[in-house]
């Protein structure tokens, strides 16, 4: 799911997932819109991402909310 989805509202709606039913999560996005989702998750500092940053791989923990 997600589409044409504001990447902030995805993040905060993957948030809201009860890990019971959603033990894991993989989220294929633009690269460019990491640093939203990871706001909409809870991470507030993530910097933005280089045009070029293509070879890391992010690992968002659950926070406590």
């Amino acid at each position: 799911e997600g589409g044409e989805t504001d990447p902030v509202s995805f993040g905060k709606k993957i948030r809201k997932l009860s890990a019971d039913d959603c033990p894991l999560s993989v989220i294929f996005w633009r690269h460019s819109q990491i640093p939203a989702i990871a706001e909409g998750l809870g991470y507030k500092d993530m910097e933005e991402l280089k045009e070029n940053d293509f070879d890391t791989f992010y690992a968002f923990t659950p926070l406590k909310i």
